[in-house]
């Protein structure tokens, strides 16, 4: 069995490590070209293309999917399947009908809800508690193929994104392998996506910073999907900072919005517009990552505030 796989971001590197693990490497990947990125602007390969190079996957890099060369490439490999994951693309029939025996996407949300570049975060910021991955066949208009499998995960109640994508993507695995064996048996039918939809949206560089008026819920529900990277930020003393992981403080009497209590010395509780939240990690500007209590105590927060704005 031969696939082609398409991706280019962080979890898509991920998955294809993990298939790769049990022995589902791809005859070839195709991944963006290289870009600047950051301060620098140094010009670096995607996550994908590094990933691929390390388990000696031949790679092509192209954002040109109409290409002649990329279609005979493919044409000469004639793969049985066409597998893409957080690829940032739209593939067209022409590159779909290569695939002899399917051409097929992976979604991390339960289609037709959160379609679009972002759903576990939308889901983890809706304060959701279930979400899932679902394997449609690929089709010109996103995320909008008929379903081949889809399976649900559960949610915890103070997870944090990054421990969520691992659950997803190890779903996402079994599923495609099975996917795989079911589509070259014939034995696996494909579903409409029914019922209402629902959209996720790139996320907006305003969104990472904390409305310490909003609920406490909903302010626990985005640092967790932020975390830990890129981040719910605020401000202590004028100067920004990351919140990383939270939950919600019970038993705790109702703060002012952004007021800290320290409790037993290790517990930095915050106001919000409702019930209180703790933070069990924070980063500020230029630092790195510390627990609470050593944020406690090299920066003494006692009767101070966190605030939405840099004042």
């Amino acid at each position: 069995m031969k696939y082609v796989y398409a991706g280019t971001g962080n979890l898509s590197s991920r998955l294809l490590s993990k298939l790769s693990e049990i022995g589902l490497i791809p005859s070839l990947v195709l991944t963006d070209p290289p870009k600047p990125k950051g301060r620098g602007k140094r010009v670096l390969h995607t996550d994908v293309f590094n990933t691929a190079l390390s388990l000696r996957v031949p790679v092509l890099e192209t954002d040109n999917l109409k290409s002649v060369a990329l279609i005979e490439k493919l044409n000469t490999i004639s793969p049985d399947f066409l597998l893409v994951f957080d690829y940032g693309h739209i593939i067209g029939k022409r590159l779909i009908n290569i695939a002899k025996t399917g051409s097929i996407n992976v979604h991390p949300s339960l289609l037709p809800f959160y379609r679009g570049p972002a759903p576990i975060i939308r889901a983890m910021m809706d304060c959701r508690d279930e979400t899932g991955v679902s394997i449609i066949e690929l089709s010109n208009r996103v995320d909008c193929g008929d379903i081949l499998l889809k399976e649900k995960v559960q949610i915890g109640e103070n997870m944090i994104r990054e421990e969520l994508e691992e659950i997803l993507l190890t779903v996402a695995v079994g599923l495609i392998k099975e996917v795989f064996h079911g589509m070259q048996k014939g034995t696996l039918k494909s579903r409409p996506q029914l019922g209402p939809s629902s959209y996720a949206p790139k996320l907006e560089r305003q969104e990472l910073f904390i409305d310490w008026n909003d609920e406490g819920e909903k302010i626990k529900c985005k640092i967790n999907a932020l975390s830990p990277l890129p981040g719910a930020r605020t401000f202590f003393e004028g100067r920004m900072c990351i919140l990383v992981r939270s939950s919600i403080a019970k038993h705790t009497d109702k703060l002012a919005p952004g007021e800290i209590k320290v409790l037993e010395k290790t517990r930095l509780v915050v106001g919000t517009g409702s019930v209180p939240v703790i933070i069990h990690s924070i980063k500020l500007a230029g630092k790195r990552l510390i627990s609470a209590a050593e944020f406690i105590n090299g920066y003494a927060p006692f009767n101070k505030n966190f605030t939405s704005q840099g004042n």
